[in-house]
């Protein structure tokens, strides 16, 4: 995984196994959770990338406990 620039938001891509949009979000000291979003580039699959990016900007930077 490439690493993330600071002030850049994590990346939505693809997680070719499943075929699903995915975006992993840093949790501290090095380790990052993935989160599945559903089909990528689907409507429902970038509404859950906003939501998810929004609860982690809101818990201030760190991964939503739930997705």
């Amino acid at each position: 995984m490439a690493r993330r620039r600071k002030g850049e938001l994590p990346r939505y891509r693809l997680h070719k196994q499943s075929g699903q949009a995915v975006v992993s979000l840093p949790l501290g000291g090095g380790k990052y959770r993935d989160f599945l979003l559903g089909p990528f580039d689907s409507e429902e699959s970038k509404r859950a990338y906003t939501r998810v990016i929004n609860e982690w900007l809101a818990a201030g930077m760190f991964a939503p406990p739930t997705v």
